[in-house]
């Protein structure tokens, strides 16, 4: 994966201006798309680039909206619990405090 800002917003974009022939396959690249922004947020939380963890951490809640949205937001989540994002206290500052932090 490229571990870029430009490259997720044109992803992001991407997702956003397709038509899907199916809501299942429009899940699947939602939750592909998400799954990179995860991966962007764990390739600049393990470099110490707080600045750009964040970042994309933001990215991420900025495009999580509707129920399914929530699910696949979960998921990323939970994967970056596993790394041991969490243990780092702005970033859990930064979820509790957003609005989404309802649902974690």
């Amino acid at each position: 994966m490229i571990f870029s800002f430009d490259y997720i917003n044109s992803r992001l974009d991407e997702f956003y201006n397709s038509s899907y022939s199916s809501d299942a396959e429009e899940e699947s690249e939602n939750f592909r798309v998400k799954s990179e922004i995860g991966e962007l947020i764990l390739h600049f939380f393990k470099l110490g680039d707080a600045e750009s963890t964040q970042a994309a951490l933001s990215l991420l809640i900025e495009n999580t909206g509707c129920a399914e949205d929530v699910a696949v937001f979960k998921s990323v989540i939970q994967m970056l619990k596993s790394e041991g994002l969490f243990k780092d206290k702005i970033v859990e500052e930064m979820l509790i405090t957003s609005p989404l932090g309802r649902w974690l």
